[in-house]
């Protein structure tokens, strides 16, 4: 941070050091805040979804990709053949739909067939 900063340009390493440490800190406390969230958002919008369907809106795309990934990989095992993931519209983030863009890439880079049954919802069919 610039006070961290600051104490070490002043000389003061011995109060950079610690500015850094609970920096570190409070950022390994606000990822698992962070990602205990996630889950409950994840576990609150997919209850009752089943195996065939994920619904990804309000994560972050990094856990959200994580999790599709997990998803397409258990049906493949099982040979299932369709999944539909629920991405959402995109209307609360600020570069429009991010989840869907990611889902997108990601079905381009794994090969994967897809349609858009609705806005916000992407039909996968699983080879």
């Amino acid at each position: 941070s610039a006070i961290t900063a600051r104490a070490y340009s002043s000389g003061n390493r011995a109060a950079a050091q610690g500015l850094s440490e609970m920096g570190h800190r409070h950022n390994a406390l606000m990822k698992r805040a962070h990602g205990d969230a996630s889950e409950k958002i994840f576990e609150k919008r997919n209850q009752g979804l089943g195996l065939y369907a994920i619904d990804l809106h309000g994560l972050h795309v990094t856990e959200a990709m994580r999790l599709l990934r997990a998803r397409v990989d258990r049906l493949r095992i099982r040979g299932s053949k369709q999944l539909l993931v629920i991405t959402g519209s995109g209307q609360h983030s600020e570069n429009g739909p991010r989840i869907k863009r990611a889902v997108i890439r990601f079905l381009r880079e794994e090969g994967l067939a897809s349609r858009e049954p609705q806005p916000g919802a992407i039909l996968i069919t699983i080879k």
